[in-house]
């Protein structure tokens, strides 16, 4: 609740400069996934956190989309490896906070344009291969097919997918 519902700007704040709060979070998303059914679900606090993080703003048009009633602005958060579909995990470097047109269209538009979104993306530094640098060396959480995808995706170039790969092969 203090994270999702009841804060303040000291307690935004203090999440946004406290790295080793995020990385504990992450790393508790990692091995206590919320699971509902048999089926794996999202976990909401780590989606605020993505948001918290970059203080509620589109990472795609770099400006506050909508203020809601509760006062907060409008955003969601979108698995850059998607967390149904390619298993991606439930992490905040797995996240890019965008408005819902950008969103809508990473998910329905044709091929080129979603390429251009992760492009544009890639180009405001919102997506940086650090990101998947630090999935792999912090949290163990993505795989060679993770990476294939990302490069797929053109979020990284193909130096990078080489340098991931040499690494995910060497610890296992």
């Amino acid at each position: 609740d203090l994270i999702i519902y009841q804060r303040n700007s000291q307690f935004l704040q203090a999440i946004r400069e406290n790295d080793e709060f995020i990385t504990k979070m992450n790393k508790r998303s990692i091995r206590n996934p919320i699971v509902n059914n048999g089926k794996r679900q999202r976990n909401p606090i780590i989606t605020e956190l993505a948001k918290i993080l970059v203080e509620y703003k589109c990472q795609y048009s770099d400006r506050n989309i909508f203020k809601m009633p509760n006062g907060k602005y409008y955003v969601e958060a979108h698995h850059i490896i998607l967390f149904g579909a390619e298993n991606g995990p439930d992490i905040t470097e797995n996240m890019v906070v965008i408005g819902p047109e950008p969103h809508t269209l990473i998910h329905h538009a044709a091929k080129e344009e979603v390429d251009n979104t992760y492009r544009c993306l890639v180009d405001k530094g919102a997506i940086k291969y650090e990101q998947f640098n630090k999935m792999h060396e912090i949290y163990g959480c993505i795989s060679e097919n993770h990476v294939h995808i990302l490069f797929d995706r053109k979020v990284i170039n193909s130096q990078q997918r080489d340098a991931l790969v040499s690494k995910i092969r060497n610890v296992t």
